[in-house]
């Protein structure tokens, strides 16, 4: 079976990437944690190097107009958000901070006549799966 796992390949860029914003400014490397290295190089290939500058830029951008009765402030709302969040992160879910009854259900389902033995992390690690998927589906 073939070893899962990252490649050299991806090691090296990851490793490339990440000497490339340490080598930059506090405030720089600030706006990368923020808002991700992928937006944050594209003002720099752009020749916009100055923190303040693509601070302003993004919030601009992400809250849209903010002209009198244009209505649009915001724009970026959550539904907007999720649906980047899927995309950038299939691997993460989104779910309510509050268990709703059909996680619930489905955790109690996960377990309902378990014929093996299993100890207690397991038990929960599945329980918490369930709820976790069922959560994510609603999303």
């Amino acid at each position: 079976m073939a070893e899962l796992g990252p490649t050299e390949d991806y090691l090296l860029r990851c490793r490339a990437r990440m000497r490339e914003i340490d080598a930059l400014s506090p405030d720089i490397r600030e706006i990368v944690h923020e808002e991700g290295w992928t937006i944050v190089k594209a003002f720099l290939d752009l020749g916009i190097k100055k923190a303040p500058q693509i601070k302003h830029l993004i919030s601009t951008v992400r809250d849209g107009s903010s002209a009198y009765g244009n209505g649009t402030r915001g724009a970026k709302d959550v539904p907007v958000l999720i649906a980047e969040l899927a995309t950038r992160a299939p691997y993460l879910a989104i779910v309510e901070r509050e268990p709703t009854q059909q996680m619930v259900e489905e955790s109690m389902k996960t377990v309902a006549g378990m014929s093996e033995i299993v100890g207690k992390y397991e038990k929960h690690l599945r329980r918490l799966r369930a709820a976790i998927a069922v959560g994510a589906r609603k999303n």
